[in-house]
């Protein structure tokens, strides 16, 4: 007989996971994205988090930077209870169907309903595991995934950083989108974005290191010439890459002056999804290239030209899964981007700093959340204070008024914060009743 007790925990491969479900994910973010955080977010309905933005040339050199960079849990993943369909609104929520009696609730009550009516619009969700609600039958679980996200400028480096990576992720991203300055001079990131041959070498490579069933995603931002975006895109699967996730911004283009493309965001997916199709319909893989010719505006429109990969060259195989990235600060606007773009998977960062628990339809960070993290970043690891401080102000910034914040902004140690979490009443000195789950 079975034992609801014990339930059955699944682990889904990113590519898999994505194609199953609606996947919310963390997206990398360079000295936030570490364990407490990821950890946080996982509790409130993101499935999928990324480390931070790992240079591999340090990080397969230096064990004071694998120290620095990389930590992990067995508990940091969450666990997820699939839904097939969507959820029945219960008789209370049906009784309020014509929202006529929605003026007898208070302001908090009226705004958690709303919250879970955003939710049950999901066809195909997960909900965070609950081990207090008792089943008859184990119920069938999956594990949230953790990907380790690198950076370089070739491939044997990239190689060589993922062999220590790879065995403590679910899989492994390249990141060819950080727009910083000092990234594009050291031929990282953004730069990779007109270098597909290159993107597609280190594809490759990385796949014939740690085994072609290794997954292996790839990270970009567009190019101003979508042309140059299809390319790349199309290189990165012939060559292996088994899901593809698209910023919706240029390098040039900063978060504060415009907005995210999401026209760009879809023709890239498409471009992925053709390409993914075309290797698993057994076609010859191909590397592609811009046509370079005199007479170039002539041959615009002409299309692309190619010339085979060695031996080996591989691609994806199948369907390729989307990721959607760029301006998601509400579960809403997860749901647009999805329909607008096509995307299985949508991707936040400073919205998850702002609030871990947006993709459970939270408005802001609840109590709950600012007290896990700071419980999971107080336990150890590689946080050091001023980043575990800006977290926490990220946290709170829409909850305080101007004055409290300046003071907050104003504590120097981890004890000042923690005695002024406590004072005001967002942090209580004892460990919550039970977890959710337990890794």
């Amino acid at each position: 007989m079975s034992d609801p007790q014990h339930p059955r925990i699944e682990v889904l491969p990113p590519q898999d996971l994505l194609l199953a479900y609606d996947i919310n994910i963390c997206a990398p973010m360079v000295r936030y994205s570490k364990r407490a955080f990821r950890t946080t977010c996982a509790r409130y309905d993101t499935q999928w988090t990324t480390t931070p933005m790992i240079v591999a040339k340090e990080f397969s050199r230096s064990a004071l930077a694998r120290e620095a960079d990389f930590s992990t849990s067995a508990s940091e993943r969450g666990l997820f209870e699939p839904v097939a369909d969507r959820p029945q609104r219960d008789s209370e929520s049906r009784e309020h169907d014509d929202g006529s009696s929605l003026l007898d609730l208070g302001p908090e009550e009226r705004k958690e309903r709303k919250r879970r009516a955003l939710i049950a619009t999901r066809t195909q969700w997960t909900r965070p595991y609950d081990p207090s609600q008792t089943k008859d039958t184990p119920p069938r679980l999956l594990r949230g995934i953790l990907i380790g996200q690198l950076a370089a400028s070739d491939s044997k480096t990239l190689s060589d950083g993922a062999e220590i990576l790879a065995n403590h992720v679910d899989g492994l991203d390249l990141n060819c989108g950080c727009p910083t300055s000092s990234a594009y001079a050291d031929h990282i990131g953004s730069y990779l974005l007109r270098q597909p041959h290159l993107v597609a070498d280190m594809v490759r490579t990385l796949k014939q290191r740690l085994g072609w069933s290794y997954p292996v995603s790839v990270k970009i931002r567009l190019d101003p010439e979508l042309s140059r975006t299809e390319v790349l895109v199309r290189n990165a699967i012939e060559a292996g890459a088994s899901v593809l996730s698209v910023h919706g911004r240029t390098r040039m283009q900063s978060s504060a002056s415009h907005p995210v493309d999401l026209d760009g965001v879809a023709f890239a997916m498409d471009v992925a999804r053709r390409a993914g199709s075309r290797t698993a319909c057994g076609a010859t893989s191909t590397m592609y290239s811009l046509r370079s010719t005199d007479d170039e505006d002539k041959d615009e429109d002409a299309g692309l030209a190619h010339s085979g990969l060695a031996d080996g060259g591989g691609g994806a195989g199948g369907p390729i899964p989307c990721v959607a990235n760029g301006d998601v600060f509400t579960l809403a606007e997860a749901h647009e981007w999805r329909r607008k773009t096509g995307a299985q998977g949508i991707m936040s960062a400073r919205g998850l700093l702002a609030n871990p628990a947006l993709f459970a339809g939270f408005d802001s960070t609840p109590q709950e959340a600012v007290q896990h993290f700071c419980t999971e970043a107080l336990r150890g690891g590689n946080l050091p204070f001023q980043h575990f401080h800006r977290h926490v102000a990220y946290m709170l910034e829409s909850a305080l008024p101007r004055s409290d914040s300046l003071y907050f902004n104003s504590l120097s140690s981890s004890a000042a914060v923690m005695d002024w979490l406590q004072d005001e009443g967002w942090w209580q000195p004892r460990q919550p009743q039970h977890e959710r789950w337990k890794g």
